[in-house]
C-alpha cells in the first residue's frame, strides 16, 4: 500500500477521534440529569424511584381506592411498595407514595404513608407491581424508622 494513503486513512481517523471529543465537550452537559431551577427533582428519578412526597392535604385527598397493598419491604436504601390493581399491563398507572407530614412520636418514629395510584386503564387483568421509593428524606436521625401504610395492615421497621 502507498505511504501517502496511509496518512491520509491515519489522519481522517484522527479527524473523526477530535470531532466525536468535542460533539461530547460540547453536548455533555445537555445528556446529564440535574435539577430544574426552582430546585425540585420534577420527573428525575435515582435510584431508588421517586420521592416520596410529604403533604398532609396530598395525603388526606389521595386516591387508594383501586389498588390492594401486598406488602412492604426494605430493598436496600429503598423501600418497596408491592400492590395490585387491575388494568391491562399497568405501563400507564401513575403511582405517589404521600406521607402524611406528621411522624407518630415514638421510638423509633412512625410515619404512616398512602399509596396513590392513578390507573386510567379499562383492562380488567389482575396486575401486581413493586414499585420503589427513595424515603432518605424521612430519615430522623435515629438508626431505623417504621412505616405504616395507610389502609392496610403492613408495617415496616426500615433500618439505615
Amino acid at each position: 500500500m502507498n505511504v501517502s494513503l496511509l496518512n491520509m486513512i491515519r489522519s481522517g481517523f484522527r479527524m473523526r477521534q477530535q470531532v466525536l471529543f468535542i460533539g461530547l465537550v460540547l453536548l455533555g452537559p445537555f445528556l446529564g440529569c440535574s435539577k430544574n431551577d426552582d430546585g425540585n427533582n420534577d420527573g428525575v428519578t435515582g435510584p431508588c424511584g421517586e420521592e416520596v412526597i410529604v403533604d398532609q392535604a396530598a395525603f388526606m385527598g389521595a386516591n387508594d381506592a383501586a389498588l390492594v397493598a401486598r406488602g412492604l419491604e426494605q430493598d436496600g436504601d429503598c423501600l418497596k411498595v408491592i400492590f395490585a390493581s387491575k388494568g391491562c399491563n399497568g405501563d400507564s398507572w401513575t403511582v405517589q407514595l404521600i406521607d402524611s407530614g406528621t411522624p407518630e412520636a415514638s421510638d423509633p418514629p412512625k410515619h404512616t404513608l398512602r399509596l396513590s395510584l392513578e390507573n386510567s386503564e379499562s383492562c380488567e387483568s389482575n396486575i401486581t407491581k413493586e414499585v420503589l421509593f427513595d424515603v432518605s428524606g424521612l430519615q430522623e436521625g435515629n438508626s431505623s424508622v417504621i412505616f405504616q401504610l395507610h389502609n392496610s395492615n403492613f408495617e415496616l421497621e426500615f433500618e439505615y
